[in-house]
């Protein structure tokens, strides 16, 4: 909120809420496919694809957050 007029920062954010959005519904994804396993050793290829997506934009998600905070740091800095 502190810089919402700082185009780069808005964009960020923005991103940052799509990211977790696609988070959320593959997370409930893989979920729903864990719960139709029958057998607990063999995984359905949608299933595995579910669940890598899953991790890598959580991967994404924590870099664009890391990102942000770096890129506030450095605007409160310039500020002093």
């Amino acid at each position: 909120g502190l810089y919402g007029d700082v185009r780069t920062v808005r964009k960020v954010g923005v991103v940052l809420l799509i990211l977790a959005g696609i988070q959320l519904v593959l997370g409930f994804a893989a979920l729903v496919f864990r719960g139709m396993e029958t057998d607990h050793r063999t995984r359905s290829a949608a299933a595995t694809l579910i669940i890598t997506f899953h991790q890598a934009v959580g991967a994404l998600l924590l870099a664009t957050a890391a990102l942000l905070v770096v890129w506030v740091k450095r605007m409160l800095k310039r500020e002093d």
